[in-house]
Order: structure tokens, then C-alpha cells, then sequence
């Protein structure tokens, strides 16, 4: 389970991002589109790495898939974390798009 967001983000505020991310115990990896490509080749993790161009940050952790995907939408609404927009991920070997990362931040998480 991870998300994908457009690397997009100047270095003074990447170091930011990892921060605000860290503090919710998620880790943020930024790769070449077509070494994660490579990476993933065969595994379900492949089918969110396989569009694009150019790199990619990749963010998992987290205690659920649903609080990663409310976690990941809540920080581009960050003035200095607006560009960094999910771009989709992988939940149980399905690919998001976008969308619907956004759609399922709006589901309840294990806690609640």
C-alpha cells in the first residue's frame, strides 16, 4: 500500500515534507519513474509506477491505507505543499488514480 505524488516540490521544502511526514510516521522515497518501473516489474506495486515520466515520490506508512490517503491529501493543503497533488498508488494490487486517493480519504480509518 503506498501513494504517489508529483515531485514537484523545491529542496527547502522537501526537507519540510519528510519532516511533516516523519512526525506522522510515513517515509517518502523520490525515484526515477522508470527505476520504480523496473523495481516493481511483476509484483502488484507495478501497476501504480508503470504512467509517466521524469521522478516520483513515493510515501507509504502509516496504520492503515486510509489514513495514508487522508494524510497525503491533507498536506497539499499546505500553502508550501501545494504542488505536491497525489497522483494514485496501489491498495491490494488495484491502481488509484488520483481521484480516487482523494475518494478514499473520505473513508473512515481503523481508529474511527
Amino acid at each position: 500500500m503506498f501513494c504517489i505524488i508529483e515531485d514537484n516540490v523545491d529542496s527547502g521544502n522537501t526537507f519540510s515534507l519528510r519532516k511533516a511526514l516523519r512526525e506522522k510516521k510515513l517515509s517518502l522515497l523520490v525515484v526515477k519513474n522508470s527505476m520504480a518501473d523496473r523495481a516493481t516489474e511483476g509484483s502488484p506495486l507495478n501497476a501504480a509506477c508503470t504512467d509517466g515520466e521524469g521522478s516520483l515520490a513515493v510515501i507509504w506508512g502509516g496504520e492503515d491505507f486510509v489514513s495514508l490517503c487522508k494524510d497525503v491529501v491533507e498536506i497539499q493543503k499546505k500553502p508550501e505543499f501545494e504542488k505536491c497533488q497525489p497522483k494514485g498508488g496501489v491498495m491490494d494490487g488495484e491502481k488509484l488514480t488520483a481521484e480516487r486517493i482523494k475518494e478514499v480519504s473520505k473513508w473512515p480509518n481503523r481508529q474511527q
